[in-house]
């Protein structure tokens, strides 16, 4: 085995891998992330990709992500994925979008605070211009600095302020998101105060520090003013799965993951301009792929599909925004999937004309129906001119919801 490569761990009938071999090979561990690695069914020459981007392109941002994950692992922390409840509860604040920004900035100390500016050796004085006795950091700068007493005094959390002391900003907002104080009015209250300040520095028209608890309450009711009602906010217009032209078919496809059994499933449906049947299939894959791989298979699967059928002229109708963008491109996809839109373009010769759309979910229901429902079998399932009884339901709905 000393000689052997990796075309040896493949199969070369079915063009899958010798899952036998890999176990015999490799720990555990590093078989289960070979077999999760999508196999092509075209043979291809070996290419370099940048495994940290969607589409396996380098890019400065891309590079330097990576760089503060690797930085943030090997210091026992993760960046990305910690805190998760914070980050929602910022996001989900009824106060506008610029607010939201400032406050998630603020716990990742992203300011161009006098002490960012100065790590950064593009000041040298960290001292709040406020007080002149600490280093500006947000928490200083938002909260702590003695100058804001004007500010808090009088609010709920007057006193809060002078008992309580924080490490960071990250840890006062926390606290404030889980006691459920009034958040909102806070966060109008930290997003002023951090407008005056720069206004100060620049020698703008500012407001006062002591204006500033009544301004941010008239800001809030004015946005909370503004927002539509609960009862508003259902009255949304469905949009649903439109027929295609008269002289073609419409190809759905979908993939769905089952991580806790590590499979996957794929589901294709083909309807012509009436909107009725005309064949569809479940597939059952043999691993947990990631989402872009499994709507990849589906992708590719769905072509073959109907090349099979004889269908020359054909619309294919995704809700990866991803995949369809591969499929539309001249260029070769570097992604973890490019093998599989390479076996999508490669069915796609068999068509005398092929056009791509990208719908939401809500339009390619019935495609992402037929991938759960792949959970059921262990293989490939086909219908004929229907869909499993259990799913006729959701066919039945798109044909109601046609509009012309």
């Amino acid at each position: 085995m000393e000689e052997a490569t990796v075309s040896s761990l493949i199969e070369e009938s079915s063009r899958q891998w010798n899952d036998e071999l890999i176990d015999g090979i490799f720990s555990q561990e590093e078989a289960t992330l070979i077999k999760k690695i999508p196999l092509s069914r075209l043979d291809a020459e070996d290419v370099l990709i940048w495994p940290h981007s969607q589409d396996g392109q380098y890019s400065c941002k891309s590079g330097y992500r990576f760089l503060k994950e690797e930085e943030a692992m090997d210091n026992g922390l993760d960046v990305v994925n910690s805190d998760p409840k914070l980050w929602k509860g910022i996001w989900t604040l009824q106060v506008p979008n610029k607010v939201k920004n400032l406050l998630w900035r603020a716990c990742r100390n992203a300011l161009p605070t006098k002490e960012n500016l100065v790590r950064r050796t593009i000041i040298n004085d960290p001292l709040c211009d406020r007080c002149h006795e600490a280093h500006e950091t947000p928490i200083h700068a938002l909260w702590d600095c003695k100058e804001l007493v004007t500010v808090w005094t009088g609010s709920e959390l007057s006193q809060l302020r002078r008992d309580a002391n924080f490490l960071d900003f990250k840890e006062l907002l926390s606290w404030l998101l889980q006691q459920q104080v009034q958040v909102e009015v806070f966060a109008m209250t930290i997003w002023l105060i951090w407008t005056q300040r720069n206004q100060v520095r620049l020698h703008l028209a500012a407001a006062s520090l002591q204006q500033i608890p009544q301004i941010a309450k008239d800001k809030y009711a004015e946005f909370s003013a503004c927002q539509p009602t609960t009862s508003d906010r259902h009255v949304i217009l469905r949009t649903r799965w439109q027929p295609p032209p008269s002289d073609f078919m419409k190809i759905n496809f979908d993939g769905a993951v089952f991580s806790s059994e590590n499979r996957s499933g794929i589901g294709v449906v083909i309807r012509d301009s009436a909107g009725l049947v005309i064949a569809s299939c479940s597939q059952s894959l043999s691993q947990a792929y990631r989402s872009d791989e499994v709507e990849a298979f589906a992708a590719a699967k769905a072509l073959s599909f109907a090349a099979e059928l004889g269908i020359s002229k054909a619309v294919l109708e995704g809700d990866s925004l991803t995949v369809i963008k591969a499929l539309s491109s001249d260029q070769r996809s570097l992604s973890s999937f490019g093998p599989l839109i390479d076996d999508a373009k490669f069915s796609s010769v068999n068509f005398d004309q092929l056009r791509y759309s990208h719908v939401k979910r809500e339009c390619n229901f019935a495609a992402h129906s037929l991938a759960k429902f792949a959970s059921n079998f262990p293989d490939f399932q086909v219908w004929m001119e229907d869909v499993p009884p259990q799913l006729s339901h959701v066919i039945q709905a798109d044909l109601a919801g046609f509009s012309y």
